[in-house]
């Protein structure tokens, strides 16, 4: 998908919607967007859609999201109810482009939040986890690539 389109789609879906620190969130999504390149833009913009229902999926699609970018959208996806530390383990243990681009966009996003919030803030600290979880996937997921490819050679 195209980061413009992504970005109309964002700017529709979060029009006046605000962060936990009273922030615009839409500002957030355009610091997320800009921390990541070309390729995830879109996904960036689009990472806090969340459960958006059958409607915004087809509406998604009509403006050409991927298979790749719709996957991991879902694995960016906090269900309700699910344990925050499991949904960060299934990023970091996704396999495929759709993890490796999950991951790339949850970095980024944790990046964000880092920044804006107090160090001695325990969402600080829950973050900081997060995100080393989320390196050690991408280093585990990258190296494991590389050993197929020698191996295929």
């Amino acid at each position: 998908m195209n980061a413009a389109a992504a970005r109309a789609v964002a700017l529709t879906a979060h029009a006046g919607q605000t962060t936990p620190q009273g922030e615009s969130l839409v500002r957030h999504l355009e610091r997320v967007a800009a921390r990541v390149g070309s390729a995830a833009r879109a996904t960036a913009w689009l990472h806090e859609l969340g459960e958006c229902g059958r409607e915004c999926v087809h509406e998604l699609l009509a403006c050409g999201i991927t298979p790749v970018e719709l996957t991991a959208l879902e694995l960016l996806t906090l269900a309700e109810g699910e344990d925050y530390g499991l949904y960060v383990r299934r990023i970091a243990r996704a396999t495929g482009p759709s993890g490796e681009l999950a991951r790339t966009v949850k970095l980024a996003e944790l990046s964000d939040h880092l920044e804006h919030l107090p160090a001695s803030s325990p969402v600080a600290r829950r973050y900081q986890q997060a995100r080393e979880q989320i390196e050690r996937g991408q280093r585990r997921t990258r190296r494991r690539v590389r050993e197929l490819r020698i191996a295929a050679a």
